[in-house]
């Protein structure tokens, strides 16, 4: 994430191009390498050797891909990185409460905006499904699924969105591109104003049980 924030710091409020992103691929090493340095990490020994060249493959593999799709004709805005938000939620008993979050990128791709979410380690499509909106904040097995609905529900809330497209970048799985949140039986490839309004009404309601001293917690076993 830190590599990824620092090469692609200075394309914030622009449109990705080419040429650029080309230079920025022949600084990969030299930031991988301060990036180990800052984390006072070794990159040339054990099995941290190994780490900084499948990070290295990674971050070159992402550029080239970003590449690949502006020569095919794509237009990127990148809007933000590492964006810190925070959204007011009122809930049923009158209390506020405050949700925060860091959305790793947010740009625009083509007019659509896209609230995207880095994960270093494996992800499935089906991890992003949503059955229902009534099941999201229950089932653990979609908790990637909330973790992009929340962040949709912030940066909706803050800037005013009728629609967007949340998903997920695997660094382990390039080749999957842009993994977008689905909604079963849904007509709009996009998460629009209703979905954030229905996700709203169950995140109060998690939020409200939380926050309830009679109601035990309970563990999963996770």
């Amino acid at each position: 994430h830190e590599s990824l924030e620092t090469l692609y710091q200075p394309f914030i409020g622009k449109h990705l191009n080419v040429e650029k992103l080309r230079k920025s691929q022949k600084n990969i090493e030299t930031v991988l390498k301060n990036t180990f340095k800052t984390n006072r990490e070794d990159y040339e020994e054990g099995k941290n050797k190994i780490i900084y060249q499948v990070i290295k493959s990674s971050l070159e593999n992402f550029i080239k891909d970003e590449i690949n799709q502006l020569q095919q004709g794509a237009e990127i805005k990148l809007i933000a990185l590492e964006q810190d938000i925070k959204t007011s939620l009122s809930l049923k008993n009158n209390k506020k409460v405050y949700i925060r979050g860091i959305i790793d990128r947010i740009d625009k791709k083509n007019g659509v905006t896209r609230v995207i979410d880095y994960k270093s380690g494996l992800v499935n499509s089906s991890q992003l499904v949503i059955n229902s909106m009534n099941t999201i904040c229950k089932d653990h097995n979609r908790s990637k699924a909330m973790q992009l609905m929340c962040y949709a529900w912030m940066y909706s809330r803050n800037n005013e969105l009728q629609s967007l497209s949340p998903g997920i970048v695997s660094l382990r799985k390039l080749n999957k591109g842009f993994m977008k949140i689905k909604i079963k039986n849904s007509l709009n490839e996009l998460v629009g104003e209703s979905e954030i309004n229905s996700f709203e009404d169950e995140l109060k309601e998690l939020i409200s049980e939380i926050m309830n001293p009679n109601i035990s917690f309970i563990d999963s076993g996770l």
